[in-house]
């Protein structure tokens, strides 16, 4: 049994519905709302201690961070298969894989942060905003949203994250010059954790 905890607008949660997708994989939805601070519970970092979505179960065993869920997914159920069988392909494919990890999803939170989430979250916390900023177990993570929150797009590093998105746009458009997709001509788990936030630089 597959059970996943999610927010429909997470990119993270959103790479893994891409392959749970591609796989025509049947789960359990458990949708957190991230606006009220579901994801903050003490129920819920009992099973993620970082405090974010999503979170896969899969037959009681508890995996988190998306990136690794998406390999688990690729694992347990290979068919059809979203990695390359080619090491040069697959070397391809892990490289776009890590990229989120490295830089570009701390990007995409500063730009939605800046451009959208931070007014909505002032406005729905009110007078709660800094006791749901202290519940973050990510201190670094709480200083940025609080930056974001206070400043919005004025925010010394703004600038500086919207570059990632401008050389990853550049990066694709070289890749996609030579293979069909992200990797190779074959879709594969490249395209399916880098399409989410290419969506949401189109969304904001």
């Amino acid at each position: 049994m597959l059970e996943l905890y999610h927010n429909n607008i997470s990119v993270c949660a959103q790479k893994v519905r891409i392959v749970l997708a591609e796989k025509n994989l049947a789960w359990t939805e458990h949708h957190l709302s991230l606006a009220r601070g579901e994801q903050l519970t003490p129920e819920f970092k009992a099973l993620n201690p970082r405090g974010v979505v999503p979170v896969l179960v899969h037959d009681g065993n508890v995996i988190v961070e998306s990136s690794v869920i998406c390999a688990y997914l690729d694992d347990v159920f290979p068919d059809p298969p979203l990695t390359p069988k080619d090491p040069v392909q697959r070397a391809t494919m892990r490289l776009w894989c890590k990229l989120p990890d490295d830089i570009l999803h701390t990007a995409c939170a500063t730009i939605s942060f800046a451009i959208s989430f931070g007014q909505q979250l002032k406005k729905q916390a009110g007078t709660g905003l800094e006791e749901r900023l202290m519940k973050m177990p990510d201190p670094a993570r709480r200083d940025r949203q609080r930056a974001l929150i206070e400043k919005g797009i004025e925010t010394p590093f703004f600038r500086d994250h919207i570059k990632v998105f401008e050389k990853t746009a550049a990066e694709m458009e070289a890749q996609l010059a030579k293979t069909r997709w992200l990797a190779s001509d074959a879709y594969s788990l490249a395209d399916a954790e880098i399409t989410p936030y290419i969506e949401r630089a189109d969304r904001l």
